[in-house]
């Protein structure tokens, strides 16, 4: 029992020296690497008639039996009004990470109900054989539809005042200014899911369809 226990901090140590921020229980004990959690998409409140979709992260009309749909057999009209313009915004994402030839691995990653820290954390650490860490300069491009939110990260707040500097390159992953997002990174990850939803996902909602 004593040899388990010093085993388990052992390792939880060893998770924390890759800087992911994982518990315990979310380590590969036997490979002594974090295996990041990577939480079901939750959904806002949903409206008279609709219900949560856990697979993806949005309302859908009651009437149909959605427990098992995939998100591209979903009929349009079934999504709850106000959020036509997010899994609009997931499709466009698709579109740019399979014009952008990357590994079909990381195809799964192109939505925002699934791009958020762990996920972006994991490839960055190499931890996604499917979808290598080089692949993950262009599926942020592609979550940032290649445009500058830097505005948006300082009227949000995004990052602290001494992180900013650092991290703002994240905010600005234009097509011709692509960066290396790599474990140097990590520090800025700690707010990356603000930055997905409240400035890229808000962003891609709102703009014509255009890459």
């Amino acid at each position: 029992m004593a040899l388990q226990a010093t085993l388990s901090i052992l390792t939880f140590l060893q998770c924390i020296s890759l800087s992911v921020q994982c518990a315990p229980f979310f380590c590969t004990y036997a490979m002594g690497l974090c295996n990041p959690f990577v939480p079901r998409p939750m959904c806002p409140p949903c409206s008279m008639g609709y219900a949560c979709s856990p697979g993806i992260g949005l309302c859908v009309s009651r009437a149909r039996k959605f427990s098992k749909l995939a998100q591209d057999a979903i009929d349009e009209d079934d999504i709850q009004e106000d959020q036509k313009g997010i899994l609009k915004a997931n499709k466009e994402f698709k579109t740019c990470c399979e014009l952008s030839s990357m590994p079909d691995g990381c195809l799964d990653k192109c939505s925002y109900n699934q791009y958020n820290r762990r996920s972006a954390q994991k490839i960055a650490l190499g931890m996604e054989p499917s979808c290598p860490s080089a692949s993950l300069p262009a599926l942020h491009a592609c979550a940032a539809r290649h445009s500058d939110h830097t505005k948006c990260c300082l009227e949000k707040s995004i990052f602290d005042e001494s992180l900013f500097e650092k991290c703002q390159p994240i905010c600005r992953s234009k097509v011709d200014k692509i960066i290396k997002l790599d474990v140097s990174y990590l520090p800025c990850f700690e707010q990356f899911d603000r930055l997905v939803s409240d400035c890229f996902r808000n962003y891609t909602a709102t703009v014509s369809e255009d890459f």
